[in-house]
């Protein structure tokens, strides 16, 4: 690990005190100076200080009587309490001995954030493989236990979870995209505190989270309060400007369930963004499901239903005009003075429509099956499998 941020802690010490420095390994061999011709080299002083765990003056005729030595100051770096190498200053020995603590201390802060900041990092990389393993996982061919396991080596309990929600990060300003991320989950763990959610990171601009039903809700009061939670956190981050898009899976009973959760949260988000107004970025999979199910459908039959509805009337020079009418009218509970209330039409201008669209598709806004098969390929073509 010393390796890592030798050259660093060197380069850094010596800029602030105007004095060589050099950084060994536990055998002594230079791997960070200032003078970068020396890396490699063994600096003899700094065996005896580790082995003695004591601070070593170099006098000049004490070097000269050494390959590659200078005359300074040398001590020991310790990390936990275990010697893992050394530090040592060139100069006169009586002028650079008073920045001996210093050096120390200041080579130990870096070591210490070094090993803090590898550590975060294995952890994270495990927990973005614990949240990998319960997206693959499949009970008719995967090992349960091996992914609770995989749960417990992390501290967690993945029994305990009841649903999956995953979270991207769409804008933000000022910061880099890690510590915006950082404070994304930050916002999210304050909100679901409970210490035994499961909050994982998959890649620099998204993670997962995997809750805990610790009121003890049924299902749908569950669902309903985490997307509650969900569109809260949304609305503070939007106040410190970042923008984050969220969805939610089905609750879970089992890890079979909390897999096929986090797959359809996946789903969710995906097709949420694309059939949702803009501005919306909170879904839940229970809320559109059926769009889901619709989107499964291979391309080929989606494109040939999407032909057969509506073939005619996308030829037609007011098409974009009928479909924006119909989609009003049904969003309207098939309420005609309110959808033309939301278009600014009058109610007649509006049958009119209705029933020019009729007219072009041969399929009557009126009748249910007709009315389904309208719907159906209009969603399906918003996803741009249609014509």
């Amino acid at each position: 690990m010393l390796n890592q941020v030798a050259q660093d802690i060197a380069v850094t010490v010596s800029d602030i005190i105007g004095h060589g420095v050099l950084v060994t390994d536990d055998k002594g061999v230079i791997i960070g100076c200032d003078d970068v011709s020396r890396i490699g080299v063994c600096h003899t002083p700094s065996l005896e200080v580790m082995k003695s765990r004591k601070s070593l003056v170099t006098t000049e005729a004490e070097a000269s009587k050494m390959s590659g030595v200078k005359p300074g100051f040398t001590l020991p770096i310790l990390l936990v309490e275990e010697v893992v190498g050394s530090i040592a200053i060139a100069g006169d020995p009586d002028e650079v001995k008073k920045f001996g603590l210093l050096v120390q201390k200041q080579a130990e802060i870096m070591l210490r954030q070094q090993a803090l900041m590898q550590q975060n990092m294995l952890r994270e990389k495990a927990l973005s493989d614990l949240a990998e393993s319960i997206a693959s996982f499949n009970p008719a061919y995967g090992n349960e236990t091996l992914i609770l396991l995989q749960g417990e080596e992390l501290g967690y309990d993945l029994k305990l979870c009841r649903i999956a929600m995953i979270v991207e990060l769409e804008s933000y300003v000022g910061e880099q995209v890690g510590s915006t991320m950082r404070r994304v989950l930050d916002r999210l763990k304050e909100a679901f505190h409970h210490p035994k959610n499961v909050f994982c990171p998959l890649n620099s601009f998204s993670a997962c989270a995997f809750l805990v039903n610790n009121r003890k809700l049924d299902d749908d009061k569950f669902e309903r309060y985490v997307f509650k939670l969900c569109r809260s956190c949304m609305s503070l981050l939007s106040k410190e400007g970042i923008a984050i898009s969220i969805s939610i899976g089905q609750p879970a009973k089992d890890i079979g369930e909390l897999a096929e959760s986090y797959r359809r949260a996946k789903e969710a988000l995906t097709l949420g963004k694309k059939i949702c107004q803009k501005g919306e970025n909170c879904f839940s999979a229970s809320d559109i499901i059926m769009e889901c199910a619709l989107a499964s459908i291979p391309l080929k039959k989606q494109n040939d239903f999407v032909e057969q509805i509506l073939g005619k009337l996308t030829a037609h020079p007011d098409s974009n005009q009928l479909i924006e009418t119909f989609c009003a009218w049904c969003d309207h509970s098939f309420k005609t003075n309110e959808a033309a209330k939301s278009l600014s039409l009058h109610r007649n201008t509006l049958l009119y429509r209705l029933k020019k669209l009729e007219s072009i598709t041969g399929l009557s806004p009126w009748n249910f099956k007709d009315c389904m098969k309208l719907a159906t390929a209009i969603f399906l073509k918003s996803l741009g499998s249609g014509l």
